[in-house]
């Protein structure tokens, strides 16, 4: 025994294989079963870093001192405490993580059991931390009562102390093992899969049970068989007499009777494998073959999945289809295969849907069995199938694997590693190119920046913080009279400030520069070659040079000489405009105070003119009137004369006594016509200076009335109508408001149609003829609309734009003021608070449109709407 090796059979470290590892494969109570091994592995751990530490101390004395020693086993502690600690954070998280119980109903290499946990386990793991447990019950192997009740009792000794967050059951037996047994698990969810005909009436009385059957489509693999093989005649279905087998043999009896016709349906023996291999060597090419259950023959033998397909490929010249996957690769075509990998991985995502809610609650039953089109690509060939027939998402197994699929890794490798090579080449090629090009626009850069520096129009420097030039282009030697650069450099010698007019400036631009490190438009006086003054701005920066590192001066110079000469002439020229300034505006209040005397005088004229307008307009009015009266009045003059010469002849024939009765009656007769003569001109006498009178009261007020609009528009017509057709001209009316009354001032809208028609006449026809004026009332919604329309003349654009302006007339020389149009557009819109427009065409006449409110705007608010008399 070594000197290091003999210290270490001191302590007990061999660990019984439940120390460590998954409690899956351990009995007793696994959280209290961990923590101790993790204590035990702990405590071994220290002991021994601190005996190594001890040991280490010999051997290593002959090459380390005692201090390095002492150092040494401090990092190996440290080590161990630091490794504990790590310990003890995964124990936490293994204690944390929920515990699931997979509960398998056969064997292990049991082929779709083993596709069950392994979808189980790799869902599992790859979506959440979860600590698996499986077990196998071997129900294909064993399957007596006795054994059930023991392996209940080994489940209850191995799982006691542990809480299961779920209990996962595969296939019928396990299932309903679980069901009779869920004392043993706690009110763990159960979630199910590969089970055959779950309906909720079966798991009625059941909580917290939630799964995916295991429903095989025998109907639609037949189907699908008998597509392939149009010439099949007969079926036969191998199968065993299990309870299993004996519900398959159940299903395909009702399958039986969805055959096409002419298609028969036979069951193999069950007494053993070798008497259904001799059935299958006598069919022939109108016979297929369904394998769906013999795992045990009636004297008990048990055959595993793989051995059965294989040995009914070899025996039979017919194609032999099966229901499920784990057949697939040893001899069936293929077919509608049931999926114990789908059946895992569905059912394991219901377990971290179950964990993630906490229950089943909201999780439905899955009854529709997640099945596949599978096939054999070497039994396709044998039969000579073309994949071209099989449905679509068909999966085939077995296909020839090209080059690339047998060396995928290799290709991966060779291609990566030539597009590496590739791109690196690449990459070197455009970075010599890209050198290459920078280089010419480096030269190209420094050439331009040269020709800038060269040529520039204001002066480039760099100088030291004394003032010694150390670069400087042609433009600053010609801003300071300088005929070359190298003359300039020279008188800079002794110093920068002899450039400068006063010293001061010099003082006053460094301390700026060494305060800010920048300096903007700094304006100096500097002396020229030549002694005149030249002024110049300076913006410059600190910067530190790249060859020394010194503190250096960069900057622009421009001569601003002739701004500075502009600028004080400026200030000669401000002076002078000053006065001139005042002056001007002395004259400005001048003419300004004669300006507003014009204007009084011109508004006291056009108050005159407005006044004629009125008494004019009035007098027309007053003539028409007249005009309209003397008719109707000459007619009762004639009737009272002759009714006074009859009743004269009356009286001297009265008197003779030589009256006949019908004389008598002839005077009655004529004496009733002249009073009824008389009795009608009197009263369209009275209804003409009724008219007059009420035309004369609106005229003489200006408070606004409430009127009925029709009848009195009708009025204002009335008396303007002898006018129009003593003219020779018709005045049309037309009124769609009968009924309608507005609230406005009546002298107001009696003046705006007077002057409209007065304009129509005096303007419209200028040629003489029968013309035509129309003035046509209507209410639109919330308002008036008075449309007044000629067919005269019209108007052109340049007068139209125009007629609403005081004083503007087309008339001028006939004796026209312009003011008529204008009175009645500042009526409508100040008086009256509406609006007015006209549209007009030469030789078309004109249309004036006016829309009022039904109500008087200045009614209230006057001041608010701006109205005011006209």
């Amino acid at each position: 025994m070594s000197p290091i090796s003999a210290p270490l059979t001191q302590y007990d470290l061999t660990l019984s294989p439940y120390a460590v590892g998954s409690t899956s494969n351990r009995p007793g109570a696994p959280e209290s079963c961990v923590s101790s091994g993790m204590i035990g592995i702990i405590t071994v751990l220290l002991r021994t870093s601190w005996y190594m530490s001890g040991m280490w101390k010999p051997v290593m004395s002959w090459l380390v001192s005692p201090f390095r020693i002492s150092v040494l086993r401090s990092l190996v502690l440290a080590w161990t405490i630091m490794l504990c600690f790590v310990a003890a954070v995964a124990l936490a998280q293994v204690q944390a993580r929920p515990h699931v119980l997979l509960l398998n109903s056969y064997h292990q290499g049991f082929r779709w059991t083993d596709e069950v946990v392994q979808a189980v386990r790799g869902t599992l793991a790859s979506a959440s931390p979860v600590e698996i447990h499986v077990e196998y019950m071997d129900a294909k192997r064993i399957e007596s009562p006795d054994y059930l009740d023991q392996y209940a009792d080994l489940l209850r000794r191995k799982y006691t102390g542990l809480r299961l967050s779920v209990v996962a059951a595969s296939d019928d037996p396990a299932f309903d093992f679980v069901l009779r047994h869920r004392g043993l698990f706690g009110d763990a969810p159960v979630v199910f899969c590969g089970t055959n005909d779950i309906t909720p009436d079966r798991l009625r009385g059941e909580s917290g049970v939630v799964g995916v059957t295991e429903t095989v489509d025998y109907e639609g693999g037949l189907a699908l068989a008998l597509r392939l093989h149009p010439g099949v005649r007969q079926i036969l279905v191998v199968v065993d007499d299990t309870s299993t087998g004996r519900l398959v043999r159940e299903r395909l009896e009702g399958v039986r009777r969805s055959l096409p016709p002419g298609v028969s349906l036979h069951f193999s023996p069950t007494s053993s494998l070798g008497a259904v291999l001799d059935v299958a060597r006598t069919t022939g090419a109108d016979t297929l073959i369904f394998l769906t259950i013999f795992n045990r023959d009636d004297a008990g033998r048990f055959y595993e999945y793989d051995e059965v397909p294989r040995l009914l490929s070899e025996a039979s010249r017919s194609p032999v289809y099966g229901a499920w996957d784990f057949y697939l690769g040893d001899g069936i075509v293929g077919g509608v295969l049931t999926s114990g990998e789908a059946q895992g991985k569905t059912a394991a995502e219901l377990v971290l849907e179950v964990l993630k809610r906490g229950g089943t609650t909201g999780l439905p039953l899955i009854s529709r069995s997640p099945n596949k089109f599978m096939f054999d690509y070497r039994q396709l060939q044998r039969f000579g199938i073309r994949p071209d027939r099989l449905p679509k998402d068909s999966i085939v197994v077995n296909r020839p694997v090209g080059f690339y699929e047998q060396n995928r890794p290799l290709v991966h490798t060779v291609v990566g590693a030539f597009v590496l090579l590739s791109g690196f080449t690449v990459s070197l090629l455009v970075n010599v190119v890209a050198r290459k090009r920078a280089e010419a626009a480096l030269r190209v850069s420094e050439a331009r920046l040269r020709g800038i520096f060269e040529n520039a129009g204001e002066g480039i420097f760099r100088v030291t913080l004394e003032g010694r030039i150390l670069m400087v282009n042609p433009a600053m030697a010609r801003i300071l009279r300088y005929d070359s650069v190298e003359d300039l450099i020279r008188v800079t010698d002794a110093g920068a400030h002899v450039l400068y007019r006063d010293a001061g400036w010099r003082e006053r631009y460094v301390a700026r520069l060494m305060q800010y490190g920048v300096v903007r438009d700094f304006e100096a006086r500097m002396a020229a070659r030549t002694g005149e003054d030249v002024w110049v701005s300076i913006s410059s920066r600190l910067v530190v040079d790249e060859e020394d590192g010194t503190t250096i001066i960069e900057g622009i110079m421009a001569d601003t000489t002739a701004r500075k000469e502009a600028e004080l002439a400026l200030q000669a020229m401000n002076v002078s405009l000053e006065a001139r300034v005042s002056e001007r505006t002395a004259e400005l209040a001048r003419a300004n105070d004669a300006l507003q005397k014009s204007m009084d005088e011109l508004r006291a004229m056009q108050a005159r003119i407005v006044e004629q307008e009125k008494f004019a307009a009035l007098g027309g009015l007053v003539a028409g009137v007249a005009h309209e009266m003397n008719t109707p009045v000459g007619v009762c003059i004639t009737s009272a004369s002759f009714l006074a010469d009859k009743v004269r002849g009356l009286r001297s024939e009265v008197e003779g006594g030589s009256i006949r009765r019908s004389e008598l009656l002839d005077f009655m007769s004529r004496a009733e016509e002249a009073s009824q003569t008389l009795v009608a001109n009197l009263g369209r006498t009275a209804e003409l200076v009724r008219a007059f009178k009420q035309l004369a009261v609106d005229e003489a007020g200006t408070n606004a009335r409430t009127i009925e609009l029709c009848p009195f528009i009708d009025d204002i017509l009335g008396g303007l109508r002898p006018i129009c057709e003593q003219a020779g001209h018709r005045l049309d009316y037309e009124c769609d408001a009968c009924g309608v009354q507005m609230h406005v001032a009546p002298p107001a809208l009696a003046q705006v149609v007077g002057h409209l028609v007065r304009n129509s006449l005096d303007h419209a026809f200028p040629t003489g003829g029968a013309g035509r004026m129309q003035l046509k009332v209507s209410c639109p919604e919330g308002g008036v609309e008075l449309t007044f329309s000629d067919d005269g003349v019209g108007m052109g654009t340049d007068v139209l734009s125009h007629i609403f302006e005081p004083f503007f007339t087309t008339r001028r020389q006939a004796g026209a003021t312009g003011l008529g149009l204008h009175l009645v557009y500042n009526t409508v819109t100040r008086t009256l608070g509406g609006t007015i427009e006209c549209t007009s065409a030469p030789g078309e006449g004109a249309c004036f449109r006016i829309r009022l409110p039904l109500s008087d705007p200045c009614r209230d608010t006057p001041a608010e709407v701006g109205c005011e008399p006209v």
